[in-house]
């Protein structure tokens, strides 16, 4: 299912009431608001590009610091991701530098 974007979603707020059409018409904050909802549009576009099968789900684990083995050696971050399919779980360890 896709996300809708702010600018898209009639139903939900008055953009077009809020938001001049020209940035000429529009002040500081207004301007600001706007380039904000631009953001939060472009995320949700980004977000629609994604997609997982109806039957999987994908949950990531919190980020780990691994200290290095040798001093001066480098710190490295884990995150374990867990790939669920009916009821087969598989489990890996995206490591970080």
């Amino acid at each position: 299912m896709a996300i809708t974007k702010l600018t898209d979603d009639k139903t939900n707020n008055k953009y077009d009431e809020v938001i001049p059409a020209t940035e000429n018409e529009m002040d500081t904050n207004q301007l600001f608001q706007k380039k904000i909802v631009e953001k939060i549009d472009e995320l949700t576009d980004t977000s629609n590009t994604i997609s997982v099968g109806s039957n999987t789900t994908i949950s990531f684990g919190d980020m780990i610091t691994v200290p290095p083995k040798t001093k001066g050696g480098k710190t490295t971050y884990n995150i374990v991701m867990t790939v669920t399919n009916s009821g087969v779980s598989k489990t890996t360890t995206l490591t970080l530098t």
